[in-house]
């Protein structure tokens, strides 16, 4: 195998223990916060994770809108342009803009399962 197949094989893995811990941090979440009404103790458990949630949205929601303002750079240099034949940076900024528009369904993916 070629290094970077290994290293994709690497940040897929990487990734997915990533996805499954947030996936185990939401349950214990969820757990924790139906517990509450049974335990006093825990109400400053999931204010902490409520707060961590929080800020989390905050992020992936500006990194969403950080997004979406490249894409519209991009479309406005394509749109400028499209009159010529397209250069390989076009095709490029073409590619780049696929990316953005994957990883922008991405993260509105992970802001909704918050």
């Amino acid at each position: 195998m070629s290094s970077l197949s290994e290293r994709d094989i690497k940040i897929q893995k990487l990734k997915n223990v990533i996805e499954n811990r947030n996936k185990l941090l939401r349950e214990i979440y969820t757990s924790i916060r139906n517990s509450t009404e049974e335990n006093r103790y825990l109400k400053g458990v999931v204010r902490d994770y409520t707060n961590y949630y929080a800020n989390m949205k905050k992020k992936k929601e500006k990194q969403l809108e950080g997004l979406i303002k490249l894409e519209h750079y991009i479309d406005t240099i394509l749109q400028k342009n499209s009159n010529n034949q397209l250069s390989s940076v076009l095709r490029q900024a073409q590619e780049d803009k696929k990316e953005i528009v994957r990883e922008i369904k991405k993260i509105k993916r992970e802001i909704d399962d918050m």
